[in-house]
């Protein structure tokens, strides 16, 4: 049986396939923000959101699960199922990868650069920007040098199997092909 999701504009609600979780993955991924969700489902989304940012800033689930249930006013369980539906949802944050990590760290240094700045404490805000940079590769220097890139690159080995008959006459008929072109030279 499907769920059934209001409009909120009044008209008729619809009866739907999608669970509520396929709904807010929509909203999320497949329409950015232009599926319309049920006020229930908005509200559920609202949850995960929050649940999501608190897990960005590093907090562990005791605390996410103090902190979701007394501002949505819903038991522990209910925030324990929206914790596994999260999981499901945004698997990055719980991954223990590197750009995980990155991007947690990342948001919990702008929060806190952000709050310095408000505080107009600008050594603290320049420091944290400095390390927020410093994790992201962004102070290291572009190389736009092409004899750089090949060092780094190393020796590369070129492997051509054809015959070299075939080579030479592909590149005859493009020479017979290729227009003669009226030039100037110019002195200097």
């Amino acid at each position: 049986m499907g769920n059934l999701a209001k409009k909120s504009d009044n008209r008729p609600a619809r009866l739907t396939n999608k669970s509520t979780v396929d709904r807010i993955w929509d909203y999320y991924f497949k329409d950015k923000g232009l599926t319309k969700l049920s006020d229930h489902e908005e509200l559920i989304r609202q949850r995960w959101e929050r649940v999501w940012k608190l897990f960005c800033k590093n907090f562990n689930k005791l605390h996410v699960v103090k902190v979701v249930s007394r501002e949505f006013d819903v038991s522990d369980r209910t925030v324990y199922n929206d914790i596994r539906n999260v999981e499901k949802l945004f698997p990055e944050i719980f991954s223990n990868n590197r750009k995980a990590l990155r991007a947690q760290m990342t948001e919990s240094l702008q929060s806190a650069a952000r709050k310095a700045l408000k505080a107009e404490k600008y050594d603290t805000y320049e420091r944290l920007m400095g390390q927020i940079a410093k994790i992201n590769g962004l102070h290291e220097k572009e190389t736009e040098d092409l004899s750089e890139l090949l060092k780094k690159a190393g020796p590369i080995q070129i492997t051509v199997t054809a015959d070299p008959e075939i080579l030479k006459s592909q590149a005859e008929e493009l020479m017979k092909e290729a227009e003669d072109i009226d030039y100037e030279e110019i002195d200097e």
